[in-house]
């Protein structure tokens, strides 16, 4: 823990945090709440509602500076609550935090790893959809999106959508944003794709960026019948320490 706040501490992520909420909290800051729930993580909270076991923690209030964590029900009211406006500048901390830890002087060639995710939801929740679930059919749900540094596992970017949305169709959009938000210094060669992204208009794009790619795809009939048609000098085996398969 002492290594994480003194890397916050370096990094001046506190100080970045504190304008991303339009938050005037009587006891808690904005930086308060959202490094409560930083630390939280870091430690093995999985969910939000868990926070609550680790409020009176003594190593984390006192590397925090505070007599108690904040509640669950503060830090998810700010989530719940928060505009486009607000969830763009913790899109922009994360970005710039991203580069002052990773910007040299030498361009960086990366791969980005793009997935896509079905999460089930239970009740009434704002945004959720009745669309493709494999497995819970019929039953609301989001797609979440996801871009991570193959080389690190740093995230660069995700996206929250209704359950009827479909990856490939905001693949451009969702790709040009994640370009974006890297540091100015990495260069990115390959990709490797959920089989929700796996369609021609994706390969073409990528493609006609010169970004190579390998894409996930579902164990089809005419996918067989493709492959075995394909002669075998026309195969190219890949290393097993490549980046592709890691």
């Amino acid at each position: 823990m002492p290594l994480l706040i003194s890397f916050i501490e370096k990094m001046g992520i506190e100080e970045n945090l504190e304008d991303v909420f339009d938050h005037q909290g009587y006891i808690y800051s904005t930086s308060d709440l959202l490094l409560s729930a930083i630390t939280g993580i870091t430690v093995g909270v999985d969910r939000l509602y868990h926070l609550n076991a680790i409020r009176d923690d003594a190593a984390l209030t006192k590397a925090l500076g505070l007599d108690q964590l904040p509640e669950e029900s503060n830090l998810r009211r700010q989530l719940t609550q928060a505009s486009d406006r607000e969830v763009e500048r913790m899109r922009q901390v994360i970005s710039e935090n991203l580069a002052k830890a990773n910007q040299t002087d030498k361009t960086v060639e990366i791969g980005l790893d793009i997935d896509s995710t079905v999460a089930i939801v239970y009740g009434k929740q704002e945004g959720a959809e009745v669309g493709y679930n494999p497995n819970k059919r019929g039953r609301p749900s989001y797609s979440i999106k996801t871009a991570f540094i193959a080389n690190n596992g740093d995230c660069v970017n995700l996206r929250l959508d209704g359950g009827k949305s479909h990856s490939k169709k905001g693949f451009k959009e969702f790709f040009e944003k994640a370009v974006s938000l890297l540091p100015s210094n990495y260069k990115v060669v390959f990709v490797r794709l959920d089989k929700g992204y796996f369609g021609e208009d994706t390969f073409q794009y990528l493609e006609e960026e010169g970004i190579r790619y390998v894409a996930a795809s579902k164990n089809t009939a005419p996918l067989r019948r493709r492959t075995s048609s394909v002669p075998d000098k026309e195969w190219q085996e890949v290393e097993k320490d490549s980046l592709y398969l890691t």
